[in-house]
């Protein structure tokens, strides 16, 4: 995170745990969700791709979605994750144009 007035960094999270991240929105609960693409991982020989919530207070994944079969959900680009209004997450795998719904409990 970037403060705006100054310029300075003021928060980051690299790798591990995460590998080639992009879009992290800020959640009303002061967490982030991130989508995590998953293709250079330095903790893990292969390559998938997830969705996680960060607080970025403690740096704690609180939350995640991966698919049970790691190498089932992998989109190296063009995808995304949005919290939802019921509080479930929707995911859009960019590469195989998927859209996933899944259920949040934290």
């Amino acid at each position: 995170m970037i403060e705006r007035a100054t310029g300075k960094i003021v928060w980051q999270l690299g790798s591990p745990p995460l590998a080639q991240q992009h879009d992290p929105r800020p959640l009303d609960n002061g967490n982030l969700l991130i989508f995590d693409n998953g293709t250079h991982r330095r903790d893990h020989p292969g390559t998938f791709s997830r969705v996680i919530e960060v607080d970025p207070r403690t740096n704690t994944i609180v939350w995640q979605y991966a698919d049970q079969s790691l190498f089932e959900f992998f989109s190296p680009y063009i995808s995304n994750a949005q919290r939802l209004a019921n509080g479930n997450t929707l995911i859009c795998e960019g590469v195989t144009a998927a859209e996933i719904e899944a259920a949040h409990s934290a």
